[in-house]
């Protein structure tokens, strides 16, 4: 290691979430390992450990793996990136614009497309992703394909829906409806989208004169541009009920400022929008939608615990104990790990989910490591043992957390531990923890 280098990791060992020397460190390994692949891949497992939502990173890293390593290496980190940003609209364009410069087989490259937009395709600000799409299939005159694309982002609100409606009105006015509609909209001889998985007509969020004249076969001795014109009424359809759910959530959309993830605080009034348009969306009752709305605020908002709580509450409230306790993972091992209310939030949630000795391990780690001597992890703490008739266990808690702080001069903690201590005891004759 350089003088440079050793400096630095030492000021990580001792705080591992200070951003400004791990970019400082990125650029000095870079500078000196040359092709060592070694070298360069610690440093940035190490960084995206700490920051997996820092997109472009992964991308210097892959950047690295394919400039030295393997491409089965590339392949490798990018399989990790969208692990680690799977909400990321970036995260995949730039997988996609790998795999589009680097496989031949068209169907692989689609696939890959289509497992981002299972994550995304969503996305307010999923336009970049579609466009890489739409641009792939152009190249290769898919215009069955194009059309689809089309279709299936009209379902949706988009930044960029009104460009997209008037370039699909441009595909449909140059080429023939039978180069337009996909082999399963000819073979059931309808204008609207068919299920590919089913054969069925995909009614999608339309009206109901619409969704009506999907599922008709088309007519009989009706005219070529009668057809198209049918064929587009019915995504202009779909394109003026996206256009109508728009015009709820622009407000919301515009005040976002900061879509993706950065170490410096946001605003208060960005912070209340994602709160806003969290309660704005839950009223709406589509799960699917909820569930994509909490995962992009988690990316601008990795950094504040309520949000994380927020969500596991929601999901448990949903009956979704598995997107809870992922959400609750993520935050308490990753992304607020140090900070003591996310824990103390773990330890309740558990208790009142059966896992006690999870929520006793919760507590353990705010008085060991996150932020010994904390008053209110050592008053909840010993209320669950209080609640568990572990009297004994409960007491100790806090003749241990006296006895260290007696220990401290000038201890501005003791008072107030001897004064809970002291309530607690009256207490506890009636439990009332």
């Amino acid at each position: 290691m350089s003088a440079e280098e050793e400096r630095l990791w030492s000021i990580l060992r001792a705080n591992s979430l200070d951003f400004n020397a791990w970019t400082a460190l990125i650029e000095e390994t870079e500078k000196v390992a040359e092709n060592n692949i070694l070298k360069i891949r610690k440093v940035y497992d190490a960084f995206l450990a700490e920051f997996p939502l820092c997109y472009g990173y992964w991308k210097k890293y892959a950047d690295h793996e394919a400039r030295i390593g393997s491409m089965d290496k590339v392949v490798e980190v990018y399989e990790r990136a969208v692990q680690g940003v799977t909400y990321s609209v970036d995260i995949w364009v730039l997988y996609c614009a790998f795999a589009i410069e680097t496989y031949g087989d068209p169907e692989t490259i689609r696939r890959l497309f289509e497992r981002g937009l299972a994550y995304v395709g969503t996305d307010y600000l999923s336009f970049p992703l579609w466009d890489k799409y739409i641009e792939y299939e152009y190249m290769h005159q898919e215009w069955s394909r194009l059309a689809a694309i089309y279709t299936r982002i009209f379902e949706n609100p988009n930044q960029q829906l009104d460009r997209y409606f008037n370039s699909f009105k441009e595909l449909a006015g140059s080429r023939p409806l039978s180069e337009l509609r996909t082999a399963e909209e000819a073979a059931a001889n309808v204008s609207g989208p068919v299920s590919e998985a089913d054969g069925q007509v995909n009614e999608g969020e339309v009206h109901p004169d619409a969704a009506e004249q999907m599922q008709k076969p088309l007519t009989a001795g009706s005219t070529e541009a009668e057809e198209l014109e049918k064929y587009v009424a019915i995504r202009e359809e779909l394109y003026k009920k996206a256009k109508e759910l728009d015009s709820k959530i622009i407000g919301f959309e515009t005040a976002i400022r900061r879509p993706y993830f950065h170490v410096r605080p946001l605003n208060v009034a960005e912070l209340e929008n994602w709160h806003n348009y969290l309660d704005f969306i839950e009223r709406e009752g589509d799960f699917n939608k909820v569930v994509k709305l909490y995962e992009r605020c988690l990316i601008a908002c990795a950094n504040y615990p309520e949000y994380w709580i927020r969500y596991v509450l929601c999901m448990e409230a949903s009956g979704s104990m598995d997107l809870a306790n992922n959400a609750l993972v993520r935050a308490t091992q990753v992304f607020v790990k140090r900070q003591p209310e996310i824990h103390l939030f773990a330890a309740r949630f558990k208790e009142q989910n059966g896992d006690i000795e999870g929520a006793q391990a919760a507590y353990h780690l705010v008085h060991s490591e996150i932020s010994p001597g904390l008053l209110e992890a050592i008053i909840k703490h010993a209320n669950m043992e209080c609640r568990l008739g572990k009297l004994e266990d409960a007491f100790s808690l806090y003749e241990q957390a006296i006895a260290i702080e007696k220990g401290k001069e000038h201890s501005q903690t003791l008072p107030m531990l001897y004064a809970q201590y002291s309530r607690f005891s009256y207490l506890v004759g009636g439990c009332v923890c």
